[in-house]
């Protein structure tokens, strides 16, 4: 995929994510015209993490949107909706889901032809 400004927008912001929380580490991601996928990869179990998935993807989407807010007011522009309201978890159970979770995501601009929201 070639990314256009808000693209770049999330890339960035995914990034700065994993910056920001040391204690998280972002596997697998891919940034489609339409959607957006990611593994984070969380603590050990034992280990107390301040944020849970619904707030770290919740301040992701807010970063994404407030960004791209700014580019979009700087040329002068009215921006449209951004994020849909929810998204889809998965919790990787094993390896072999983790390897199949990466490969789907690695493999899904292939699909995009195909998708009913490519014009």
């Amino acid at each position: 995929m070639c990314l256009n400004k808000i693209g770049q927008i999330v890339q960035e912001s995914w990034l700065f994510i994993a910056g920001e929380y040391g204690q998280i580490e972002l596997n697998e991601f891919q940034i489609m015209p339409n959607h957006f996928h990611g593994i984070i990869i969380y603590p050990d179990q034992f280990e107390r993490f301040e944020k849970s998935i619904t707030a770290l993807v919740g301040e992701f989407k807010s970063k994404v949107f407030h960004e791209s807010l700014k580019m979009y007011k700087s040329e002068g522009l009215q921006m449209g909706k951004l994020w849909q309201r929810n998204f889809y978890e998965h919790i990787v159970r094993d390896y072999k889901d983790l390897v199949n979770c990466q490969a789907y995501i690695r493999n899904n601009p292939e699909s995009w032809s195909g998708d009913c929201f490519n014009k």
